[in-house]
């Protein structure tokens, strides 16, 4: 009788698989209503995430089915299922596209061997990753739970936010919205105040040095951002100076740079770690002084109106701009304003820049403040107040307009304009 030869496991897909299994295992187990059809739906996205992790390039065929079950089929078993079962599932996603594409395709960027066609360029198919990434951890959220769930505080998941981010290059890889939603995150579990584990770990294992080599590279304002606030949440209260120079230690920073944003950290709460949204835009603006790459600039506001609704009328953002805390920023992608709902959880606003129309300043009467109407495609008119001061800064970055919406050195899409409201770090 012929040997029968074992059947090969691919161990690409040993994470994606045991966690595949012990979620089919739990509907096996508690045979809840519909559970056949769960595990169906988990065979259906087990099909398509091996055609897309398979492709090696994908194509937006490859992307699309997988991207698609995320979306719309995923969250179907999200109350079914316990949390830790749950993200151990997105982490092993999470992690294979990390590993078989993500860190691939960005040293194919880097060292491309041979040229190819834009839709076929490792750059394209970077930016696919990206949204598929994006929409898992967006769709992670259990129930509110995201970040606070104790599973998220552990070094193996803060070691793959930190190297995909790492792999984005500050948003020139990979589009925005990943580079957005890993560092969105990152920061909600730093700043987790009923858990300090995820802060620990970043300074045990001095993740402020990559967050400082990430702050560098950064050209989106999301990503600037979140890594300020995530930097402010791990200060220690003592040997602040030698904390912070660590974060500025690898990279070609100017001195004066240095000098400036030290300072500005350096009154950051120690007690609570929280960088106000006034401080964060001085930090971001210091960091915006530094050459080399088109870096994001923020701007305090006094109106935004969107198709004639003011967007400020609630007590909390009332409060707000009297801390001269609503801040509007300018990157190469986007014009994103952060602002607050009635309940004081942050709401961002996004306006793609390659759908923006030329920025119109009108000048106030003699309060000195001026106003800047802009329209974004043909169903949406914008406006942003803010004093003459920062209205002359403001109009002179976005005198680049017509330069940002030049082919980037590598290509990524720019956002469309959405409305995010994760929970607010400060609120």
């Amino acid at each position: 009788m012929p040997v029968r030869k074992k059947a090969t496991v691919d161990p690409t897909f040993n994470a994606y698989d045991a966690a595949h299994k012990g979620l089919r295992e739990h509907f096996e187990k508690v045979k809840c209503k519909g559970y056949k059809d769960k595990q169906a739906l988990l065979t259906r996205g087990r099909k398509a995430f091996v055609a897309l992790i398979g492709s090696k390039l994908p194509a937006d065929s490859n992307v699309e089915p997988f991207c698609d079950w995320v979306e719309n089929e995923l969250a179907e078993i999200k109350d079914d299922v316990p949390c830790a079962l749950y993200l151990a599932f997105h982490y092993a996603a999470l992690e294979t596209i990390h590993d078989e594409l993500a860190v691939t395709l960005a040293e194919s960027v880097a060292t491309p061997n041979e040229p190819s066609t834009l839709l076929d360029s490792p750059e394209v198919a970077l930016v696919r990753c990206g949204l598929l990434i994006a929409a898992l951890i967006e769709r992670q959220d259990t129930s509110g739970l995201s970040a606070t769930a104790p599973d998220l505080h552990t070094a193996k998941w803060q070691k793959l936010l930190l190297s995909l981010l790492k792999a984005f290059l500050g948003g020139r890889l990979g589009g925005p919205d990943a580079s957005s939603s890993v560092s969105d995150l990152l920061q909600e579990i730093a700043t987790d105040k009923d858990n300090s584990i995820g802060r620990t770990l970043l300074v045990k294992d001095d993740g402020v040095v990559t967050l400082g080599e990430l702050l560098y590279e950064s050209t989106f304002s999301s990503l600037s951002v979140n890594l300020v606030r995530t930097i402010g949440a791990i200060l220690p209260s003592g040997r602040r100076e030698t904390f912070i120079d660590k974060a500025f230690a690898d990279q070609p920073w100017s001195p004066e740079v240095v000098v400036g944003v030290k300072a500005l950290l350096a009154e950051v709460k120690a007690q609570t770690g929280k960088v106000s949204p006034a401080m964060c835009k001085m930090i971001v603006n210091a960091i915006a002084a530094e050459e080399g790459v088109q870096r994001p600039r923020g701007f305090t506001l006094s109106k935004f109106i969107v198709n004639g609704e003011d967007k400020l009328d609630n007590d909390k953002c009332r409060r707000r701009l009297e801390r001269h805390d609503i801040i509007v920023y300018f990157d190469r992608f986007a014009v994103v304003v952060k602002a607050y709902s009635e309940d004081g959880t942050e709401d961002e606003s996004l306006f793609g820049v390659a759908r923006i129309k030329s920025f119109k300043r009108a000048t106030r009467g003699g309060d000195g403040s001026s106003d800047f109407i802009f329209q974004v495609g043909t169903e949406t008119t914008v406006t942003l107040g803010m004093s003459d001061t920062e209205a002359d800064a403001f109009e002179a970055v976005t005198s680049q307009l017509r330069r940002t919406r030049a082919e980037p050195e590598h290509p990524a899409p720019p956002p469309v304009e959405k409305e995010l409201s994760p929970e607010e770090p400060g609120a």
